[in-house]
């Protein structure tokens, strides 16, 4: 008898624990669901700092690795030109820049034969990412120069190996890839803020 009430307390106390994990995961995946509802109907904000630099913020989509690949497989293939494993990565963004230059300046008159009464219009060049545009106006030239460009910053990690066994984290490492042919990557850098446990007092 006392034996199977050990047996049905055991079991009563395992399936009350099952149904409480289950709660807590259910819970928290509803928690992360909504979040990314909110982020996706949330705009992003674009502003200025007090130094007048450009900024934009944007909530932060937290993504399962099957839903990465169902909802963008755009960026699942620049991460597989890349040759990172999905379930490596720890994070991505993607940030669009859009950079104007006007410009002005008068002609010589000993460069012009003759004024130029009627505006003249001048598309030097013009691609996909960059413009270059150009009006003349009279003894005077106005021009704009246009870049769009398009950086995908990739975090992952790079595991520990023994033998052929990956495991663990053995480092952090990011790749920024730009969209636009004429851009260069000069400089980029990482930081990763670690936390201390915090000591328990007694």
């Amino acid at each position: 008898m006392k034996k199977a009430l050990l047996i049905y307390a055991l079991t009563t106390t395992a399936l009350l624990a099952m149904v409480s994990h289950n709660r807590r995961t259910l819970r928290a995946e509803n928690q992360r669901l909504n979040q990314n509802i909110a982020t996706l109907t949330t705009d992003v904000e674009i502003y200025r700092t007090r130094s007048g630099e450009s900024a934009a913020e944007v909530r932060s989509l937290r993504l399962k690795q099957s839903e990465l690949e169902q909802t963008n497989d755009l960026l699942a293939d620049q991460i597989q030109d890349l040759k990172i494993r999905l379930r490596h990565i720890n994070s991505l963004a993607t940030a669009t820049t859009q950079t104007k230059v006007e410009f002005g300046t008068q002609i010589p008159d000993s460069v012009l034969q003759r004024p130029i009464v009627d505006t003249l219009q001048l598309p030097l060049y013009s691609d996909t990412w960059n413009s270059l545009q150009a009006t003349l106006i009279g003894n005077r030239i106005e021009g704009r120069f246009t870049s769009i460009d398009t950086l995908h910053q990739v975090v992952y990690r790079i595991p520990h190996r023994f033998l052929f066994i990956r495991y663990g984290t053995k480092e952090l490492r990011q790749v920024i890839t730009s969209s636009n042919p004429s851009t260069r990557l000069v400089y980029s850098s990482h930081i990763t803020i670690e936390r201390g446990r915090k000591r328990k007092r007694f």
